[in-house]
């Protein structure tokens, strides 16, 4: 999260909007380049930390021209491996409930 709330700051010192896109988005691939397996963000939700972040979409990120709250929005994609447990238990009941 420091890593990500001192990039917003050093986005905001960029003199245009080009420039500040330009630079949250090499930024980001950086980051993504050295993202640790199994990290989180650490929401309020204690469920949320079964979500591993995979990739900081670099693509989909937008700069604000307001200072006020958020000066940025980013996309996660995340990965949840006991959704994949869920569907495949739920399928199976599925397919048996059918025999």
């Amino acid at each position: 999260m420091k890593t990500l709330t001192d990039l917003s700051d050093e986005v905001l010192k960029q003199p245009t909007n080009k420039e500040k896109l330009r630079f949250l988005k090499q930024q980001l691939c950086e980051i993504n380049r050295q993202l640790p397996a199994q990290v989180y963000i650490p929401f309020v939700n204690k469920s949320m930390r079964n979500y591993a972040v995979l990739n900081i979409v670099a693509e989909e990120a937008v700069v604000f021209k307001t200072k006020e709250r958020a000066p940025l929005l980013l996309s996660f994609e995340v990965y949840r491996p006991t959704e994949i447990t869920i569907d495949e238990n739920v399928e199976l009941k599925s397919q048996q409930e059918f025999q």
